[in-house]
C-alpha cells in the first residue's frame, strides 16, 4: 500500500500548472506570450515554444505543448512572432529570429515570473518554428537546448544553408515524418543535426541527433500534418505520448536528461541540475579537450561523404553565459542577408 507521503506527492503531481502571460516589444512589434509554470513555487528552467506558418501563439496546439512542457518541470511559454507567411528571404527569416531572440531576452531578466533562464533555456518549435530553434542560439545567447519538430533546414534561402550554429550539435534534436514534403528528407536532416548516421535513425547515445520515423512505425501518414490533431488542432495524443524516439514524451525527457520518467510533474524546482543524468538543460562547463574534439559545423558540399560516427559523447552543456549580462554581451552579430528572395512558399503555408 503507497504511504502517506506518496500519496501526497501523487496529489501535488496532479495539479495544474500556473497560468503566465505577459507582453514585450520586439522588432518594433507588440507581442505576447502565454504559457505556464509548475505548481510549486521556485524557479524552473525556460522551455520556448514557436509555432508554425499561419499558426497562432495561444492555438491548441501550443497550450498543450505548453502545458505538457510546465507538468514536465519547466515555465514554458509560447511565443508570439511573424508569422503570417513563410519568410521572403534571408533578411525576413532573420527579422523573425531576432524578434524571438529580444523576447526571450526580456523574459529572461523578468524576476517575477518562477523563471530562471541560469538553470537552462530549451526552444522547442514546430515546422518554421522548429528553423528559428536550431538556429536561435545564433540570436540569443541563452539558449541552451533545440528541438525541432518537423523543421529541418537545408530548406531554402542561403541563411539556412550555411549551418553556421552556434549551438552545438549535441544539443540539437529533430523529429520528422519520412513524407513530410518539406522536411522529410534524410539530407536535411543530417545537415540540421550534424550527424549521419546512413539510417532514418540517428539518435545518439546522449539524446542528440534525428529520427525519421515511417508509416510503419505511426500507422499513419507521417505528413508534415501527422504532429496535429484534426479535430481539436491540439497536439496528437499518439505523438505527445509518445515514448518512441520521435514522440514528444521521449523529446521532453531528452531535454531534462531524465530518461526514467514519463511526465515528471512531481520534479522539485531546479531538479533538472539534479537528476544525475546527463541532459543538455544541465550546467556543466565543457572542457578545452571536448571543444576542440567538436568538428563543428558541417560542410554543405560534402555531405553525402562525411561519416560523423556513433561516438558516446557526453552533451556539451551550455557554457559562457553566467549572468543575464554577460549572456546578452555574448550574443553573436546577426546573421547577413546574402541571398535572393525565395520563391512563391504559399504551398508551404497551406501546408501548416
Amino acid at each position: 500500500m503507497p504511504s502517506l507521503r506518496l500519496l501526497q506527492l501523487w496529489a501535488v503531481a496532479q495539479a495544474l500548472p500556473v497560468p503566465l502571460e505577459l507582453h514585450y516589444t520586439a522588432e518594433g512589434q507588440r507581442s505576447e506570450a502565454t504559457g505556464y509554470r509548475p505548481v510549486h513555487g521556485g524557479q524552473w528552467p525556460l522551455a520556448v515554444f514557436l509555432h508554425g506558418t499561419r499558426r497562432a501563439h495561444n492555438d491548441a496546439f501550443g497550450v498543450e505543448a505548453c502545458r505538457y512542457l510546465a507538468e514536465s518541470g519547466f515555465a514554458a511559454l509560447s511565443l508570439q512572432y511573424t508569422n503570417k507567411a513563410y519568410p521572403g528571404g534571408c533578411s525576413d527569416f532573420d527579422h523573425r529570429s531576432r524578434q524571438v531572440g529580444e523576447g526571450l531576452r526580456q523574459i529572461c531578466d523578468r524576476q517575477d515570473l518562477g523563471i530562471n533562464c541560469a538553470l537552462g533555456v530549451a526552444v522547442v518549435g514546430f515546422s518554421l518554428g522548429g528553423q528559428i530553434a536550431l538556429k536561435l542560439r545564433n540570436f540569443n545567447a541563452n539558449v541552451s537546448a533545440a528541438l525541432s519538430i518537423a523543421g529541418s533546414l537545408l530548406f531554402e534561402g542561403q541563411c539556412l544553408m550555411n549551418h553556421d550554429f552556434k549551438l552545438e550539435r549535441s544539443k540539437r534534436r529533430i523529429t520528422v515524418g519520412s513524407e513530410d514534403r518539406h522536411y522529410g528528407s534524410r539530407i536535411k536532416c543530417v545537415s540540421s543535426s550534424g550527424y549521419d548516421c546512413g539510417s532514418n535513425n540517428c539518435i545518439q547515445p546522449d539524446g542528440s541527433g534525428f529520427y525519421m520515423f515511417t508509416e510503419d512505425e505511426v500507422g499513419r501518414t507521417p505528413s508534415h500534418n501527422y504532429y496535429i490533431d484534426p479535430l481539436t488542432q491540439g497536439m496528437a495524443e499518439d505523438f505527445k505520448l509518445s515514448d518512441a524516439p520521435w514522440g514528444f514524451a521521449a523529446c521532453v525527457r531528452w531535454l531534462l536528461g531524465d530518461p526514467s520518467l514519463p511526465n515528471a510533474s512531481n520534479r522539485q524546482p531546479g531538479s533538472a541540475r539534479l537528476t544525475g543524468q546527463k541532459g543538455p538543460l544541465l550546467l556543466e562547463v565543457k572542457s578545452p579537450k571536448a571543444r576542440a574534439e567538436d568538428p563543428g559545423p558541417l560542410d554543405v558540399e560534402d555531405l553525402e561523404d562525411r561519416d560523423f560516427g556513433r561516438e558516446a559523447r557526453a552533451p556539451m552543456f551550455r557554457a559562457g553565459a553566467n549572468s543575464q549580462s554577460q549572456a546578452r554581451d555574448a550574443e553573436v552579430e546577426l546573421v547577413k542577408d546574402n541571398s535572393a528572395a525565395i520563391g512563391d512558399e504559399q504551398a508551404a503555408d497551406a501546408a501548416e
